[in-house]
């Protein structure tokens, strides 16, 4: 079963005329082409066969999931799906305030985008082989220790998906043990502004979208524990911006409420904002409209990764 690894919900409020938006496939870059808008649907884009399925082969290696249903983290993801159109629905209609409620569900399901990413799990590709090459392939210590890090070694490389496998046995955890890294994103994010940048439709997405600029003016794909400023585009005309600097003293005083801060921004901040999509994409950028797909595509690069 094909399973996106960021959700329709999401990609939806991209589209235009025709449920369609236009996309830009960045790998292209890699063998020395350039990308090229292309009219798609979010239904056929940003997702894997089996994505996050419990296969019998992923419990093989992490039995201690055995006795969960195959599509149990596809049936988690439906939880906070179902309800985002209609937070995102309140902000697209100039709705000044959402309820706690729904502030934590958007703050939840933005977090969770990035949990259930692709961009993990190449990273956790990326760790086996600094691990098994640079770790354990260079250890000069004790025989004892040459053994133990031999064994370690034999145990990774045995598990031709190790990426995809420790990716899914991360979200079992959050899942079933409490998800520490959700719930303070929650708790830390709430207590900030919602100011909402807007824009005539110019912002642009990536399928990975939302980043953390620190106080050092790095980036970050997920930081929030101190001097954080956080970015997500949700719409093409709203960006939602959360700041440290930025106490929100109303919802202090009144919890059951969050105010939306909403106001139109200048041209040279959009260009700024559409600059982290076009820098720090996985492999594919997201355009409403033809014309700002074909100007994002004379811009384009090969990614910086993030931290």
């Amino acid at each position: 079963m094909d399973q996106h690894f960021l959700p329709a919900c999401y990609l939806d409020q991209f589209c235009g005329a025709g449920g369609k938006f236009y996309r830009l496939d960045c790998s292209l870059l890699k063998l020395g082409k350039k990308p090229y808008p292309l009219a798609v649907t979010p239904a056929g884009i940003c997702y894997g066969k089996d994505f996050y399925a419990l296969t019998d082969e992923f419990k093989k290696f992490y039995p201690t999931f055995a006795g969960y249903d195959r599509n149990f983290l596809e049936e988690k993801f439906h939880l906070y799906e179902n309800s985002y159109p209609a937070i995102i629905n309140k902000i697209k209609n100039g709705d000044p305030l959402l309820s706690a409620a729904e502030a934590k569900v958007l703050l939840y399901s933005l977090i969770d985008f990035k949990l259930r990413n692709h961009y993990l799990r190449d990273k956790n590709e990326q760790l086996r082989r600094d691990v098994v090459h640079n770790v354990l392939g260079s250890t000069k210590s004790s025989p004892l220790v040459k053994q133990a890090a031999a064994s370690i070694k034999d145990n990774i490389l045995s598990d031709p998906e190790f990426a995809k496998h420790s990716h899914l046995a991360t979200m079992m955890a959050r899942e079933t043990s409490g998800s520490s890294v959700q719930d303070l994103f929650v708790a830390t994010m709430i207590r900030y502004k919602f100011k909402l940048m807007i824009s005539y439709g110019e912002f642009i997405t990536s399928d990975n979208p939302g980043w953390t600029i620190s106080k050092d003016n790095k980036l970050h794909n997920i930081k929030f524990d101190q001097d954080f400023h956080y970015l997500m585009p949700l719409t093409p005309r709203h960006c939602l911006s959360i700041s440290h600097n930025d106490l929100d003293n109303n919802y202090i005083n009144d919890p059951g409420k969050k105010k939306l801060y909403a106001s139109y921004i200048d041209a040279e901040t959009i260009v700024t904002i559409n600059r982290l999509s076009i820098d720090h994409f996985s492999n594919y950028l997201f355009a409403s409209d033809k014309a700002t797909a074909e100007r994002i595509a004379g811009l384009v690069k090969l990614k910086t990764p993030l931290a």
